[in-house]
């Protein structure tokens, strides 16, 4: 959960009695310092930014004899306006929701096959500025926010018959993709099954600064990324009798 690191010294004023915002908050599901991660609650330290996916009966409260009819599907974002605690109400809904990154006003909602930003310096008034589309056979493994980039790890099978170029995604109408000779692979024979591709992404314009691909497995291939870098793991079977 996003929550107050600290709180105000006894004896001393509140700040969020003052009106003020909290100095520091905390991040969420953080693995590596400084490294923030999609989570479906970010904060800023006054708007709360809530996604929220669940089903419903229009209407309320069903009655007994009433003839049995499906729940409705509700897939919504709320930005709620928390600090100070005595203005608090829901500023705005954006009728999409999933995990979330929070950066210098933007708003990022992942959303199935889906990237999409919305600039929310006013809570009240929430505005997409883009959308970002992963082909179908294409699915996204990592993100991450850094030093205000989004990083962005994706996997997509191999096609034995036709294995490059890799579309990846659109940004808006501008398509990605991946030619042979931009696909990284061991020097050793290994088990690949699909390509990973490393994304940098600018989260206020939805442009893909940079990129870089390499030959992996689905099964045996883990993600990591620190300050360092990114680390995907790989396997191969190496000949003990020699």
């Amino acid at each position: 959960d996003a929550s107050l690191k600290e709180a105000a010294p006894v004896g001393n004023p509140s700040p969020l009695a003052q009106g003020s915002t909290p100095e520091r908050i905390s991040e969420t599901n953080v693995q590596v310092q400084g490294f923030d991660e999609p989570d479906i609650v970010k904060t800023d330290g006054k708007e709360i930014y809530f996604s929220l996916e669940s089903y419903y009966w229009r209407g309320g409260v069903v009655p007994m004899m009433a003839p049995i009819m499906p729940p409705e599907y509700q897939s919504q974002t709320k930005l709620i306006r928390a600090f100070p605690p005595s203005d608090l109400k829901e500023d705005a809904k954006i009728d999409k929701a999933g995990n979330l990154l929070l950066s210098k006003g933007m708003l990022l909602i992942f959303s199935g096959q889906e990237v999409t930003g919305f600039n929310v310096e006013n809570p009240a008034k929430p505005e997409q500025k883009w959308e970002m589309k992963l082909e179908s056979n294409v699915s996204l493994v990592a993100s991450r926010l850094y030093n205000g980039k989004v990083y962005l790890v994706t996997q997509s099978y191999i096609n034995e018959s036709h294995p490059c170029p890799i579309e990846i995604l659109k940004v808006g109408d501008t398509p990605l993709s991946i030619v042979c000779r931009d696909i990284y692979h061991p020097v050793s024979p290994i088990p690949a099954d699909a390509t990973f591709t490393i994304l940098v992404l600018d989260p206020q314009s939805g442009r893909v600064e940079n990129n870089t691909s390499f030959v992996g497995s689905t099964s045996g291939s883990i993600v990591y990324m620190s300050s360092q870098g990114i680390y995907v793991s790989y396997t191969y079977y190496e000949d003990t009798t020699k």
